[in-house]
């Protein structure tokens, strides 16, 4: 049986993995979240956010991916800059 060092050390392996884009950071997130029990629903502040996006013309649709590191940050599994620099690396991997 690992010991909960190691299952911590695997996951920021697997962490720094995705950011340079070694792994599909999707498949990551979705993990990642399956492991904490978290989906990609939206909160009452997430509508607001899309209207105040609307109304300034900077409508963005995130994806599930992106609505996973969203939870994952608000849960405090990801940090915000671990969550920004896969939030990058899933941009570059969806264009390439």
């Amino acid at each position: 049986m690992a010991s909960a060092t190691t299952a911590i050390t695997a996951v920021e392996a697997d962490l720094v993995r995705a950011i340079r884009g070694e792994m599909l950071v999707s498949e990551f997130v979705r993990h990642l979240a399956d492991g904490a029990g978290l989906t990609a629903a939206p909160e009452p502040i997430d509508e607001f956010a899309g209207h105040v996006s609307r109304l300034s013309d900077a409508e963005v649709t995130p994806d599930e991916t992106e609505n996973l590191l969203v939870a994952l940050v608000r849960a405090g599994v990801l940090s915000p800059a671990d969550s920004l620099q896969l939030q990058g690396s899933h941009h570059h991997q969806q264009v390439t």
